[in-house]
C-alpha cells in the first residue's frame, strides 16, 4: 500500500490526469457522448453536450418576433432582416432577441411596413456597418443604436450629430447654439439631445 501512494507514483497520475483534462480542453464536445480513461482506472464518463453554451456565431439561420406583427431572421451572411407590419418591441439593454449575435450581424434591413423601432434594439451590435430605415419609421427608442458599430464609427457624424438615411439618431453634448434639423427629417429619436445642455 505504501508503494501506492509513494511521491513518484502521486506525480505520474497527477501529470496522466492533468494530460486527460488538457486534452479534454482542446476536443471538440459536441458529439462526444463518453470518454474511457482505462489508463487510469477510471471507469468511463459522460459528457453532456456543451456546444450550445458557446454559440457565437451564426451557423444556420436563426429567427423569431419582435413585435406583434414583426419577425426578425438573420442568415448566414450577417443580414438582419426585420419585416412585417407595425411597430417594433421595446427591450432593455441587453434584451433584443438578437443580442447574442451582435458580433455576428454584419448589416441591417428594415422593411417598409416597420413603423418603430424599440429601445435599445441594436444596442452594442458591433458588428453592422451598413443599415438602412425605411421612411414608415415614425418613432426611434432610447439607445436604439446606441454602441454598434454604425454609432461608433466618427465618420458617420457630421457636425457632431448622427443620422441614418432621414432620421436623426443622436446629438452630442459637445453641440452648442442654434441647431437646424435637416429639410426632410422623418424621426427624431427619444432622447437624440439628452445632455445637450449647450
Amino acid at each position: 500500500m505504501k508503494n501506492f501512494f509513494s511521491k513518484s507514483k502521486i506525480r505520474k497520475r497527477v501529470a496522466s490526469l492533468l494530460c486527460a483534462v488538457m486534452l479534454l480542453g482542446v476536443l471538440p464536445l459536441n458529439g462526444i457522448s463518453e470518454i474511457d480513461f482505462k489508463g487510469l482506472h477510471l471507469p468511463k464518463i459522460s459528457l453532456p453536450d456543451l456546444s450550445s453554451l458557446f454559440l457565437t456565431k451564426v451557423s444556420a439561420e436563426s429567427g423569431g418576433t419582435c413585435g406583434e406583427n414583426l419577425t426578425w431572421t438573420l442568415d448566414d451572411e450577417g443580414t438582419l432582416t426585420i419585416s412585417g407590419t407595425g411597430a417594433m418591441a421595446d427591450y432593455e439593454y441587453n434584451g433584443a432577441p438578437w443580442y447574442s449575435y451582435r458580433e455576428s450581424i454584419k448589416k441591417v434591413v428594415i422593411g417598409n411596413s416597420v413603423t418603430s423601432i424599440g429601445n435599445y434594439a441594436f444596442y452594442n451590435c458591433t458588428g453592422f456597418t451598413s443599415v438602412n430605415i425605411p421612411d414608415s419609421v415614425t418613432s426611434i427608442g432610447n439607445g436604439a443604436f446606441y454602441g454598434s458599430d454604425y454609432y461608433n464609427r466618427e465618420a458617420n457624424w457630421t457636425d457632431n450629430v448622427l443620422y441614418i438615411g432621414n432620421h436623426l439618431i443622436k446629438a452630442k453634448p459637445e453641440i452648442t447654439g442654434d441647431y437646424s434639423i435637416k429639410a426632410n427629417t422623418k424621426t427624431v429619436a427619444k432622447q437624440a439631445f439628452y445632455n445637450c445642455i449647450g
